[in-house]
């Protein structure tokens, strides 16, 4: 009998721990994000490349890697909002799919960088969500908007909660925190510049703006001289990298939130999050585009700032984003914020 116990305790030693767990990640590893199967998404394989492009077509999407992205969604739904589940996405990056897509922009002679362009994405339904240029290349962790083609819900262990998945393929956005861009079986990606009739003056000096005047549908809203003494703060440790220039130095940056200056110049509704953007502007025509649910729906923690600079060349205000990996979109001597919406 002991003899046959002791077997009995060497076979079960060996037999895989996995097969005793229960369903779900707990005692099979440490991934909790990968307990229900992946299930895939009914909708078009291929994306329509269209705008101002040196080439238009079609891009086969297996033809990429695959990309993984894990939300909490959220939306928007009355005065408040809606938890909907929490998810994980696999998929195709914009920035894998637009990496090869050389831009040919309308008005090249207005500005001739690509740091002012938007992808707008667009579905048969008509549904279309803005991206900036710099959110899909330039963030310090790419591969963060994704065309998601299979999803798996992530669930509570305690609980009997069951999250849907989604009908069809959809856009993902990583680091938004309402999920208002995330149209269904997005079908083209259109890639656009918006002019604004301001010329570039390269080596214009002196460069520097005392203050920075807000439009909204081309009236001013506000002028910015001074901070708002209630603005959100924040503060951000960078080795601050250019695209051009390369290394900057190890800086401090600390102002307030522009998210915060901003409160209340847009409504943070569904269009808005969905197709809003500014344009920051310096008084040498250097600009940039930052879409609305960039700068006022972030989930990741990390805010555009508006600095001040003081007298210094390329003073007074600058923006400064930290979710960039380079500073292209630290705007000096900043000027004009203008408030859009695609069209």
């Amino acid at each position: 009998m002991r003899r046959f116990c002791a077997l009995l305790a060497m076979i079960l030693v060996s037999i895989p721990f996995a097969l005793f767990a229960q369903p779900g990640t707990e005692g099979r590893n440490n991934d909790f994000y990968d307990d229900r199967e992946l299930v895939e998404l009914p909708g078009p394989r291929a994306i329509e490349i269209a705008g101002e492009t040196v080439e238009t077509g079609s891009v086969d999407l297996a033809a990429l890697e695959l990309r993984t992205v894990i939300r909490r969604d959220a939306v928007i739904d009355g005065d408040g909002t809606r938890f909907v589940g929490a998810y994980r996405y696999d998929g195709y990056s914009l920035f894998d799919i637009l990496r090869t897509v050389l831009p040919e922009k309308a008005a090249p002679a207005e500005f001739d960088r690509v740091i002012d362009l938007l992808v707008v994405a667009e579905n048969a339904r008509g549904e279309r969500a803005v991206i900036s240029w710099g959110e899909i290349f330039y963030p310090v962790v790419p591969h963060r908007i994704i065309i998601a083609t299979r999803a798996a819900p992530i669930l509570p262990s305690m609980t009997d909660d069951v999250w849907p998945l989604p009908a069809s393929t959809k856009l993902v956005f990583g680091d938004d925190l309402l999920s208002e861009r995330s149209i269904e079986a997005p079908t083209l990606l259109r890639i656009v510049s918006r002019s604004i009739g301001v010329e570039t003056k390269k080596g214009l000096k002196p460069l520097y703006s005392d203050a920075v005047t807000v439009y909204l549908g081309g009236e001013q809203v506000m002028r910015i001289t001074d901070f708002p003494p209630d603005a959100v703060r924040s503060s951000y440790r960078a080795v601050f990298y250019g695209r051009g220039r390369g290394f900057h130095g190890v800086i401090d940056f600390e102002g307030p939130q522009l998210r915060s200056v901003l409160a209340g110049i847009v409504p943070i509704d569904r269009r808005t999050l969905r197709e809003g953007f500014l344009m920051a502007v310096a008084p040498d025509g250097y600009r940039v585009a930052i879409t609305c649910s960039e700068l006022f729906n972030r989930s990741d923690n990390s805010e555009f700032l508006l600095i001040d600079r003081g007298e210094e060349p390329g003073g007074r205000f600058s923006i400064y984003p930290p979710m960039d990996f380079f500073s292209d979109r630290a705007v000096k001597a900043l000027s004009e914020i203008r408030f859009y919406a695609i069209e």
